[in-house]
């Protein structure tokens, strides 16, 4: 009997140990992050995880720092162990899944924020970023699906409704695209994107007066706005503007705009 106490004293202790020596090298993974040296502290994480082998938090700390190295698929490696240990984080699974974002695997990523998604219903995150992987894959309408929920849970955030917006004019549903973009504006007026996007979809119902508003608006406010020159300078040739067509086809030649060259030399004298 007293073999076998000495036996669960040396055990405890030498797992003491091991606990500390792993926390050491944690605290100093820790601190090499916040000083940028991503290669450092995975160096650290690996040494804490020689010591404790199961360690949750040097996978998921070692994973992040490969993700700020570009090292993705070495960063997946490590966030499927720390799933293996935890199951039931859903950071772990929203990570991975960016992770495969980096590698366009976009179904192996739909998967993850799915699974992070069953986990923690209420995060606004992994259903916008779901619906952007849905986007890439041309599965529009389950884009607009979790747009709707990113939108329920959290109505004020302008990208969200770009997103939706987009997603809706690749279905060709323009007046409701026309009506998020609008949303977007009324929340963050000073995004070009937003009043380029409707614009776009004022085009495609021949709303060419509203079209070039909205165009010359995302240019006041980007000035560099390259492609918006060249697309209002269509919408000018289009509407016999001539002039001013040419005019926004030489400024989005400056910009670097090559296509704009090759409209200069088909319309312009």
């Amino acid at each position: 009997m007293k073999k076998i106490f000495v036996l669960i004293i040396a055990f405890v202790i030498t797992t003491a140990g091991c606990k500390q020596t792993a926390d050491k090298y944690l605290k100093q993974a820790k601190e090499k992050v916040n000083l940028q040296d991503f290669q450092g502290a995975i160096e650290n994480y690996t040494q804490a995880i020689e010591v404790e082998p199961d360690n949750f938090v040097a996978y998921t700390g070692r994973a992040v720092s490969k993700n700020s190295l570009k090292d993705f698929d070495g960063a997946i490696a490590d966030y499927t162990k720390a799933i293996e240990i935890n199951p039931k984080n859903a950071g772990v699974y929203f990570n991975r899944a960016y992770a495969k974002d980096m590698l366009q695997d976009f179904f192996g990523a739909i998967e993850d924020y799915s699974k992070a998604i069953e986990i923690n219903p209420m995060d606004q995150q992994p259903y916008f970023n779901r619906g952007t992987d849905k986007q890439s894959i041309k599965d529009y309408r389950g884009a607009i699906e979790d747009f709707n929920k990113a939108i329920e849970i959290g109505p004020n955030e302008a990208m969200i409704y770009n997103s939706r917006g987009n997603a809706r004019a690749a279905l060709l549903i323009y007046n409701a695209a026309i009506d998020d973009f609008t949303r977007s504006i009324e929340i963050n007026p000073k995004n070009a994107d937003s009043y380029y996007y409707r614009g776009m979809s004022y085009a495609a119902l021949h709303e060419f007066e509203a079209a070039i508003a909205d165009y010359s608006k995302a240019i006041e406010i980007k000035p560099t706005f390259k492609e918006v020159y060249r697309i209002r300078g269509l919408i000018r040739i289009y509407l016999d503007q001539e002039d001013g067509g040419c005019s926004d086809f030489r400024k989005a030649s400056e910009l670097g705009d090559t296509a704009a060259y090759v409209l200069i030399k088909e319309y312009c004298r």
